[in-house]
């Protein structure tokens, strides 16, 4: 098949067999919209760290691994050491009549995806002083700011006389001991997958879906490795169930979904899931400017330019990739914008 093209080149070399049929394509459980899970042949990730294949950069290297290991999840093969199985021909093709033929295109498009949009979405890790409850060894010397504080009261203070002692507390001159530490916290990316009646028609030979959930394969193989959180919903015309990706666990069971999943039919309000994307972010209670929302979409939606932009407001910051079609307002709003064609 031409879609062949976007794999590996250990995997275009092979002429494979015939896989077994698809449960998408017979009416299974990839049928169903996004919130309605099914049964995965997911396994855990072993713990030896998979081969790094050489003369390759260091963001094409880390997914080639991961939908290297991906390839063998899906197959009931976790167990297998990702270099030497897929070394094997005849590994490579039990592997292939195992898996069902989304998920091999969606892993495809996955693995040769290499865009500047994806170093635009910063995911460094924030390092914050904040107050802590607790003694440390950077403790720091503070007005009072509040009565709740009186027990903080430095010793040379609570020695003072009553009269000197009140005439301190009204002149607000009563200092307090607090202790600081250093809070390292993770970013968090909000993800919006559009799965809307329109992104089921084709993008060469491709479904707009599969470029989509390709795209929103890659993320998530950098959540598996811990380098950031997300905060993922599929939209049409409404927006569906919230999932938050925290774990390398809870990335496995979002991957294994997002393999199955397939357009509801329905209609897009781009708008709505960006408006739900930012009331996500401030319900976490997230620092909004830690927090990027990436959607992913046609783009096939009336958008009111300025209710989107103050719902953004100045530090929440979007990134736009879209399939197959061309928007300004998009471009417009966007901190990064990437089409694909």
């Amino acid at each position: 098949m031409r879609w062949t093209r976007l794999l590996p080149s250990w995997w275009r070399s092979l002429q494979l067999p015939p896989r077994r049929a698809s449960p998408i394509s017979s009416g299974g459980c990839g049928a169903r919209l996004p919130e309605q899970t099914c049964r995965s042949r997911h396994h855990p990730r072993p713990n030896r760290r998979p081969h790094r294949p050489r003369n390759k950069s260091r963001h094409g290297s880390n997914n080639s691994r991961g939908v290297a290991q991906l390839l063998l999840e899906q197959a009931g093969k976790a167990h297998l050491q990702p270099q030497a199985a897929l070394e094997d021909q005849e590994a490579i093709r039990e592997i292939a009549s195992e898996i069902p033929e989304l998920a091999l295109q969606i892993m495809g498009v996955a693995s040769k995806l290499v865009s500047e949009q994806f170093e635009a979405i910063d995911l460094q890790t924030r390092v914050a002083r904040e107050p802590v409850v607790y003694p440390t060894g950077f403790p720091e010397i503070e007005r009072m700011s509040d009565l709740s504080q009186i027990a903080d009261v430095i010793p040379d203070q609570l020695g003072l006389d009553n009269e000197q002692f009140e005439a301190a507390l009204v002149g607000d001159e009563l200092l307090v001991m607090r202790f600081y530490d250093f809070v390292i916290s993770l970013k968090r990316i909000v993800l919006l997958i559009d799965v809307s009646g329109s992104m089921d028609e084709f993008m060469g030979d491709l479904k707009r879906t599969v470029w989509a959930l390709g795209v929103a394969l890659q993320l998530l193989l950098r959540a598996k490795r811990g380098e950031a959180h997300f905060t993922i919903r599929f939209f049409d015309g409404t927006t569906h169930q919230k999932r938050v990706v925290e774990t390398p666990e809870q990335a496995d069971e979002l991957i294994a979904l997002l393999l199955q999943t397939v357009s509801s039919g329905g209609g897009t309000d781009i708008q709505l899931a960006i408006m739900t994307g930012c009331e996500d972010i401030h319900e976490e209670e997230v620092q909004a400017e830690h927090s990027d929302i990436l959607v992913i979409t046609d783009g096939e939606s009336p958008i009111d330019e300025e209710q989107v932009r103050s719902a953004l407001g100045d530090d929440i910051r979007l990134h736009v990739a879209l399939i197959a079609k061309q928007s300004e307002v998009l471009k417009g709003l966007a901190t990064s914008y990437r089409e694909y064609n």
